[in-house]
């Protein structure tokens, strides 16, 4: 009996050890995810109106030219190029969300870029001038950091309009008029 103690006592060393490597394994895992989910969570989230695309949901929020504000998108959101919105579903938009700590911009988002931090606070009155913010960041101390700022500030994508103002519609107010050509003709009989 104590010769058969001895051999299980090897077994449970190397299987306690197998274990704890396992929960450490786990562990690391289950860290790993809840920093992706954290990353997740410091994005700005919206809901897709009706006639949302990927495109205009960005266009709206005036991130659409910088190429690494789509991939941030796609990202953020595990969908593909392709992939059309729907409508009333949330999505996550590459803005990500600091807490503002009530002195200055750089200081809550980390950073020392003086003009950096001017267009973000010029970013954050735009957003709350469209309605798109309910409240000045200096209220309610949320600040919006467009993606872009901290990963690729200088814009590549050049998206136009949906549909291009009339040039005469917009110097005159109007709707465009144009001239009715009279020819006089002679009829001879």
């Amino acid at each position: 009996m104590h010769n058969s103690l001895n051999l299980l006592l090897p077994l449970t060393k190397v299987t306690c050890s197998s274990m704890m490597r396992l929960f450490k394994l786990l562990f690391i895992l289950l860290l790993s995810v809840d920093c992706i989910a954290k990353d997740a969570a410091n994005f700005y989230k919206v809901e897709a109106l009706p006639g949302d695309g990927i495109i205009s949901i960005l266009r709206r929020y005036q991130l659409e030219q910088y190429s690494c504000n789509f991939d941030q998108f796609y990202k953020l959101n595990k969908i593909s190029r392709k992939t059309p919105l729907i409508v009333g579903k949330s999505y996550f938009l590459p803005i990500m969300v600091f807490d503002f700590n009530g002195k200055t911009i750089r200081s809550s988002v980390g950073i020392e870029d003086y003009n950096t931090a001017l267009r973000i606070q010029q970013y954050n009155e735009r957003m709350h001038e469209l309605s798109l913010r309910q409240q000045a960041f200096q209220k309610d101390k949320v600040l919006w950091v467009p993606y872009h700022e901290l990963n690729c500030p200088k814009a590549d994508l050049e998206i136009p309009s949906p549909v291009e103002p009339d040039p005469e519609i917009a110097k005159t107010g109007n709707k465009r008029t144009f001239p009715i050509l009279v020819i006089n003709y002679l009829i001879r009989l």
